[in-house]
């Protein structure tokens, strides 16, 4: 039996026989598809870099440690769109692709983090939008959203692929200010 069909026959005996919650069978779902990722037999194909049907993502972080993402219906949207041309350029260079690679430049090479750097400003400079936004403002924002919308720091920490705690609690000064606020207008004696 290979490892991907161990993992759905676990997570139907947990969801019909255990009767787990969606939120569980999620959880369980990310940390088996983590595992597989890691340990892999040979002969038995890898965790693609993105997977359609459990909507997650390879990562490469910082330190050069992977992790599985997932991502939402709005992000496999405008995937789906971008595979076809991720494709294209991977045919017109087949020597200079890097295959491994979801975002890729014009002649096939891997984004690095001074180029996404770089369309992130030119897209602010288009739009004549004032901020001072890079790559690193993304993860912020989306670690601040998901922190006010109540989600719990350890599965923050996860997302975010940080090793300690206090690193993602950093994220939480924005939600303590806005509820600060919050308290200020809604409360009788504030």
């Amino acid at each position: 039996m290979q490892i991907a069909e161990a993992i759905e026959k676990f997570l139907a005996h947990m969801q019909y026989v255990r009767n787990a919650s969606p939120e569980t069978l999620r959880k369980y779902r990310t940390d088996l598809q983590q595992f597989m990722a890691y340990v892999t037999p040979p002969g038995e194909p890898a965790l693609p870099l993105a997977d359609a049907d459990h909507r997650v993502i390879r990562v490469l972080g910082k330190g050069r440690r992977e992790r599985i993402v997932p991502y939402g219906s709005k992000a496999r949207e405008a995937l789906e769109s971008y595979w076809a041309v991720r494709d294209r350029v991977l045919d017109e260079f087949p020597n200079a692709c890097d295959p491994d690679a979801v975002f890729v430049g014009s002649r096939g090479t891997r984004l690095d983090a001074h180029t996404i750097g770089t369309i992130v400003k030119r897209y602010t400079r288009l739009f004549s939008v004032s901020w001072n936004l890079h790559p690193h403002s993304f993860r912020h924002a989306f670690a601040t959203h998901l922190l006010s919308d109540g989600a719990d720091l350890r599965a923050i920490q996860e997302l975010l692929g940080h090793k300690s705690l206090s690193t993602t609690q950093r994220y939480t000064h924005a939600t303590i200010d806005q509820l600060a606020v919050v308290y200020d207008k809604a409360h009788p004696h504030s």
